[in-house]
């Protein structure tokens, strides 16, 4: 089933004629989903050949230089068939959008439909608490890494601490030791000057 329309019978850019066929094939496959679809719902709707007496010149156009949906109407069927996907799905989060641009492109359309709407609100919440989730887990681990690091500060310092108690101990003996060997050759020398006075 070729499509008469004269809209589409004069597009002879083979862009855009690629365009306007992937937007009735993706109506096309809603209808059909629809309850209540009959068997002439499931022929393909194919856009007619180009007439060249129905073209619609770039000049005819100028009059309208506001942007239209038919400038990116494959962004348009890819997001509305996300939205469709995401609705579908409960919002699961496989079928949301991540990256900022793929959100920005989404919400050029959020005003045209009300599940384009949804999916650029599910993803932008779910970016932001993605991010939150982030930074806060990047902030655990700063504080843990600041953690240990402390820790292993004091147990350094009281492992030092030690070893000075250690030192000052055994140099203590040393110094006792010492001591008590000077103490007993002094003894001796006097008790062998006191031997030879009395001999």
């Amino acid at each position: 089933m070729c499509l008469p329309a004269s809209r589409f019978g004069g597009l002879s850019d083979p862009e855009e004629r690629r365009a306007a066929q992937g937007i009735l094939d993706f109506w096309s496959t809603e209808l059909v989903s629809l309850l209540g679809a009959g068997a002439t719902d499931y022929l393909p709707a194919l856009l007619a050949p180009f007439d060249p007496t129905r073209a619609v010149t770039r000049a005819a156009d100028s009059s309208s230089p506001a942007e239209s949906i038919g400038d990116k109407p494959h962004d348009l069927i890819r997001i509305t068939a996300a939205a469709r996907l995401s609705r579908d799905s409960a919002k699961q989060s496989g079928y949301l959008l991540w990256d900022k641009v793929s959100i920005e492109q989404a919400s050029r359309f959020r005003d045209m439909d009300s599940d384009i709407a949804d999916l650029v609100k599910a993803s932008e919440n779910a970016v932001r608490t993605r991010t939150v989730f982030r930074v806060a887990a990047a902030l655990v681990g700063l504080l843990i890494l600041v953690v240990v690091v402390f820790a292993m500060l004091l147990l350094g310092a009281e492992r030092r601490r030690q070893q000075q108690v250690a030192d000052q101990v055994e140099y203590s003996h040393l110094l006792d030791a010492r001591r008590s060997s000077w103490l007993r050759q002094k003894l001796q020398l006097k008790n062998c000057r006191g031997r030879t006075f009395s001999c």
